[in-house]
Formats: structure tokens, sequence, C-alpha cells
């Protein structure tokens, strides 16, 4: 049973729930915060890799392996885990997970088709 239920038995109020409440928001807002405050830290660096022709190269290509390995190695496997999540009870977790595991694995499959074919042209172009 949740810290709020038991909170409500034993008699403690509505005050006390509302208190963890307001509690949970603040610890939310802290950690906002704290992701506004670092997120120049993270993207200055990479704006900075990425002003070199070289790096966007290489970043390039790194994301066209990802989506070439993702989508033709891993997504067949994505599907047949999803395919035996349906087959399983509906109270297991990955019955609940199956429709979510077709669908990254769908879109996972057009992202690598695209970017093989993207991919392709771009180097068919610069020979």
């Amino acid at each position: 049973m949740s810290a709020h239920l038991l909170a409500w038995e034993r008699g403690a109020g509505l005050s006390v729930v509302r208190d963890r409440c307001a509690s949970g928001a603040r610890k939310v807002g802290e950690r906002g915060r704290r992701l506004v405050m670092a997120l120049p830290l993270v993207v200055l660096p990479m704006l900075t890799l990425l002003l070199s022709s070289q790096a966007r190269h290489w970043v390039v290509e790194a994301i066209a392996t990802v989506c070439v390995l993702g989508g033709f190695i891993l997504a067949p496997v994505l599907t047949l885990v999803a395919w035996v999540g349906m087959m399983v009870p509906e109270y297991m977790p990955l019955h609940q997970l199956s429709s979510p595991f077709f669908a990254v694995a769908l879109i996972w499959i057009c992202a690598a088709l695209v970017g093989a074919h993207v991919h392709h042209g771009l180097a068919r172009r610069q020979d």
C-alpha cells in the first residue's frame, strides 16, 4: 500500500497527504532547475564539436550505423519479444509492453530504411 493511503488510514488527515504531495512537487521543481542549469554545460560542447566538418561527418556516420544496425538487426529481435509478450497473460509486464515494442520496432526499421537510403545516396554523390 502506498504511503499516502497508509497516512490516510491512520487518520492523519488530508493535511499530511497534501504536505507530502507538496514536498514531492518541490523535489521535481528542484530537479528541473538543476537540469536547466546543466543544459548549457551539455549543449555548448556539442555545438563546438559540430562546428568541425570532420566531426559532423563522423556524427552522421555514427547515427547511420546505429540506425542500420538497430533497424535491421535489433528491430526483428524486438518484434519477436513483442510477439512473445502478446502470448503471455495480460497481468505480466511483458504483455503490457508489447504494443510499445511493436511501435519502436516499426519506427526503427523505417528509420533504418530511410537512413540507409540517404546515406547511400550521399556516398554515391561524393564519388
